[in-house]
């Protein structure tokens, strides 16, 4: 490698990824749950409680289901949350003709509910989770009759507060919420003769907290309304919101009276230009009656044309005046602004880089040059012999390295940060960069790091303690959303998986610093919510920081999907700080089985950040140990379960299949049907339980195909939920999942 090479400081931080996690493991964040153990299967582990219970029903039993939904409106009344339920006509009665106005009715029908839930990756710019429910009413009068205390026009409240700064943001006080519990309701059976115990059915169901996007109202020739509308989940929204913007960019009560000034002159300024050209056409009318000595116009003509030419050269000087005067209150609103961002921009960076979050390796010019020795060293393509040779030359390098290069607390070093994140507003991206360069002359390369906890902790700190000019926190004191990181596997230099909680991941500071001036300083953003916030640095620095190329020579990283989504669990279930996913002081349990019987009041609603798609080595298709973990197993033509129907589809990775072709040259039979992996969807009765992120696993021998020949065809073992598609119309509740094979068997 070229000792003029730039040094990879990401890559020079997942070399030693086992060194960096271990100083941080210790820290418990509290803004925020960060999961911790195994990885695999964690959704399942979180929400597949009761779901079981489906898949061992008989089809006699399947037959006595009948789907429920059920819909409240969530009202806030100081520190308590109300629900009222809308009920549904099972049937029209006279009273319900005689008393509406166009005598047809105004009675109501659910006509159907749909819910997906994409569990989005975070690059995505969509919502992780979105719902549609249909209404048909006999008359326009049904919308607004009360019910049980509650209309369904206030189904129509709209959660969107607007655009600002050309960004969608959503308040969750100016609409009310809306719950729904979605499954089967429990089944009629007098005697018992069907079901020992009916009430098991309730653990299948799961609850949703909604907020109203858009609505369409579409009214028919006979008078009848079907009504549509749009939902994303609550908390989504509440993410969204105003109260959620980490950048909150805000001005004095008198700058945002001068910014209307401001609109006010330019709309006067417009209205004085379009008079000058009306002032201006008429001299050019009398000038070409007149010609160059007036000729042809009569004395009053003479005198008009005078008096219009005073006129416009007046105008002139006002506009001139007024343009002069214009000008400078943009300016001063435009310094105003730039301060106002400064300030909003030094807090959200002062919170990342001090209490001593930042860390920072001291590499001299020499311990540069042996990693930049280490990290050239290639290990694929060698004989045995020569990668035991190259093992024990990295192995030499990177002791060597680590015995003068002792992790450290940065706080002086931090505190330079923040001074130079706020003087690179002022300077621009390139003097800022000029600097930075003049002050390593010496040729130290200080590199400087923070981990991925950190800047959420620090993020949430600044939401929790936002306040508005009035000196007001903006965010509620109950903190009904909360935030949950969940683990993946890393390799380390030697190849070996670890587990690693994503609060624990490393990022060069340097690199955030060239992300944040890109997204937030250059583009002199305005507002930043947490949803966007979150989306953004995962698709930029997460992917950055765990893609093939930080890795380097030495190993490469697991296959991984990094996903977003959300439940609600019972308040209080799952506690901030690190918690385990298994184990007596791990997660509990049949945590959304226990969310149906609470109120809204008594649930927290949680922002997932995942990795799925990750399996353990002890997964090996055994179903007693996976309905342990909650990973379900599918059986094609089985006398029980809810499967339907699944359809296998091939891979289109580019050259996967060429590769695939290679290796089956050597096999007995090289059959190209040997050359794809296939993915697959997933038809079943209605199932609420399943989301993205969980992984089910497809039995290979239901479909008459061994073990053996499963594996070389690639149809069946493990799979990745990627989305979930649910729909209850009448006579039918199904839910449609997609999946990714895991090429596990």
């Amino acid at each position: 490698m070229s000792s003029e090479a730039k040094l990879n400081e990401q890559q020079f931080l997942l070399e030693f990824l086992d060194v960096i996690t271990a100083s941080n493991k210790e820290k418990n964040y509290k803004n925020f749950t960060q999961l911790t153990g195994d990885p695999t299967a964690v959704m399942n582990k979180l929400m597949a409680g009761g779901g079981g219970v489906l898949h061992d029903l008989d089809t006699h039993q399947l037959a006595l289901l009948v789907p429920q939904i059920r819909i409240f409106k969530v009202t806030k009344q100081g520190d308590k949350k109300d629900e009222k339920e809308f009920y549904f006509d099972d049937f029209t009665t006279l009273e319900s003709i005689k008393e509406s106005t166009a005598k047809r009715g105004q009675d109501v029908g659910l006509m159907s509910f749909t819910w997906n839930d994409m569990g989005t990756n975070p690059a995505n710019s969509g919502f992780s989770f979105e719902a549609s429910l249909k209404l048909s009413f006999q008359s326009f009068e049904g919308i607004f009759k009360k019910r049980n205390g509650v209309a369904f026009a206030d189904l129509m409240s709209l959660g969107a507060m607007g655009r600002r700064s050309k960004q969608k943001l959503y308040d969750e006080n100016s609409a009310y919420q809306i719950k729904a519990i979605v499954g089967w309701a429990t089944p009629s059976d007098p005697g018992k003769k069907v079901f020992q115990d009916p009430t098991i059915i309730n653990s299948t169901k799961t609850s949703l907290l909604l907020t109203l996007t858009t609505h369409d109202i579409d009214i028919k020739e006979n008078g009848s309304v079907e009504l549509t509308l749009n939902y994303i989940a609550a908390l989504e929204g509440r993410m969204m919101g105003p109260k959620s913007d980490l950048l909150n960019v805000q001005t004095a009560p008198d700058q945002d009276r001068k910014e209307r000034s401001v609109r006010r002159r330019g709309n006067v300024k417009k209205i004085v230009n379009e008079e000058k050209d009306r002032v201006k056409k008429q001299i050019e009318v009398l000038d070409n009656r007149g010609g160059v000595f007036n000729w042809g116009l009569t004395n009053e003509e003479s005198e008009r044309l005078s008096g219009l030419e005073l006129q416009l050269e007046e105008m002139e000087k006002q506009t001139e005046k007024q343009t002069k005067d214009f000008e400078k209150l943009k300016k001063e609103l435009s310094e105003a602004k730039d301060v106002a961002r400064l300030e909003s921009y030094s807090r959200l960076l002062g919170k990342i880089l001090k209490d001593q979050r930042g860390f920072a390796f001291n590499l001299t010019p020499s311990q540069v040059e042996q990693y930049k020795a280490l990290s050239s060293i290639k290990l694929s393509g060698q004989n045995k012999q020569r990668r035991k040779d190259l093992m024990k030359e990295r192995s030499e390098y990177r002791q060597e390295i680590l015995k003068e290069i002792p992790t450290a607390r940065a706080s002086e070093v931090a505190k330079r940060q923040a001074d130079e994140a706020k003087k690179s507003t002022k300077l621009g991206p390139e003097k800022s960069k000029k600097k930075e360069k003049k002050e390593r002359k010496d040729g130290t390369h200080v590199l400087n790091f923070f981990y991925f906890g950190d800047l959420i902790e620090a993020a949430l700190q600044v939401l929790l303690e936002m306040k508005n000019l009035e000196g007001n926190t903006l965010v509620d004191p109950d903190k009904q959303f909360k935030f949950m990181l969940g683990s993946m596997k890393l390799p380390l230099s030697s190849g070996e998986l670890i587990d690693i909680p994503l609060s624990d991941v490393p990022i060069s500071l340097s690199v955030f610093n060239a992300w944040f001036q890109k997204n937030v300083i250059e583009s002199k953003k305005d507002h930043f919510p947490f949803r966007a916030f979150i989306r953004k640095i995962c698709s930029d620095l997460i992917t950055s920081a765990l893609n093939p190329a930080s890795f380097g020579n030495f190993s490469k990283p697991s296959l991984t999907r990094v996903s977003i989504s959300n439940f609600i669990v019972p308040k209080d279930s799952i506690k901030s700080g690190r918690v385990p996913i298994d184990g007596k002081e791990g997660v509990k349990r049949n945590l959304r089985q226990r969310t149906n019987l609470q109120n809204v009041g008594n649930v927290n609603q949680f922002l997932f950040l995942y990795v799925g798609g990750i399996l353990s080595e002890d997964l090996k298709g055994d179903p007693k140990k996976d309905k342990s973990d909650g990973i379900y197993h599918f059986y094609v033509g089985a006398e029980r379960g809810i499967v339907k129907k699944i359809t296998f589809k091939r891979t289109d990775l580019p050259f996967h299949r060429e590769a695939r072709i290679e290796n089956a040259k050597n096999s007995k039979d090289g059959s190209l049907l040997f050359s794809d992996v296939y993915h697959a969807d997933v038809s079943m009765i209605g199932n609420p339980i399943f989301k993205p992120g969980m992984l089910v696993y497809i039995n290979p021998h239901s479909m008459g195909i061994t073990k053996k020949l499963a594996e070389q065809i690639g149809i069946g073992g493990y799979f990745l939920v990627i989305k979930t598609e649910n729909v209850i119309e009448s006579g039918r509740f199904e839910t449609t999942m997609n999946l990714i094979s895991q090429g596990r068997m």
